[in-house]
């Protein structure tokens, strides 16, 4: 989120410029793995989000509005001076507060934990649904290897937490200081084939 500090969508994007760029002067190479969280507020498990929130120790009160948050919410129709009877609507998350994309962000927030805890060499940033992990090293083989094995640890977490990733929006891209063919790829855990790409969206 753009408030928190060094962790915007541009801090991510100029700390890989930076990167890409030292590993182009120190002839090593650079792989980056894209992932898009799909559907982003309607893949939150409110019981896997209390026990995050009683993990961090959060207040019993704030978790309980947060359960109310989620859980009584109604939707108003009105067109042409009519007006509908109030609905309940059993949406995850509302999409029309801000409180929804933090909740998502602590939802989250282990995933990156996770991943750093096995993967000491891994950059990783995070906007909201968009998720950035790279790997520097001088070895190419090695590096798509360690991010393939990245890939698995965060689908598989996805998995358990009710979280999908959008495959179709999943790129590779791969930076070097000599020109080769760009015939890296990776497979995830549903043989889903990502290859590596001279330009992302």
């Amino acid at each position: 989120m753009r408030d928190r500090k060094q962790r915007s969508v541009i801090d991510a994007v100029l700390n890989l410029v930076h990167d890409a760029q030292m590993t182009k002067s120190r002839e090593n190479t650079l792989i980056c793995l894209l992932l898009d969280v799909k559907e982003v507020f309607d893949h939150v498990a409110l019981k896997q989000l209390v026990k995050i929130l009683i993990k961090l120790k959060i207040l019993i009160n704030l978790i309980n509005w947060v359960k109310c948050f989620l859980q009584n919410r109604v939707i108003d129709l009105a067109f042409d001076d009519e007006r509908q009877k109030s609905k309940k609507i059993s949406t995850e998350i509302s999409q029309d507060s801000f409180i929804s994309l933090i909740l998502f962000l602590i939802y989250i927030r282990y995933l990156f934990s996770k991943i750093r805890a096995k993967f000491e060499n891994l950059q990783s940033f995070s906007y909201i649904d968009d998720v950035m992990l790279y790997i520097k090293g001088r070895n190419i083989d090695k590096n798509v290897k360690m991010l393939e094995n990245v890939a698995k640890v965060a689908f598989t977490w996805a998995e358990n937490n009710a979280v999908q990733f959008n495959d179709s929006k999943s790129e590779l891209i791969h930076f070097e200081s000599h020109k080769t063919t760009l015939n890296q790829m990776i497979i995830l855990l549903n043989n889903t084939i990502i290859k590596s790409k001279t330009c992302v969206r």
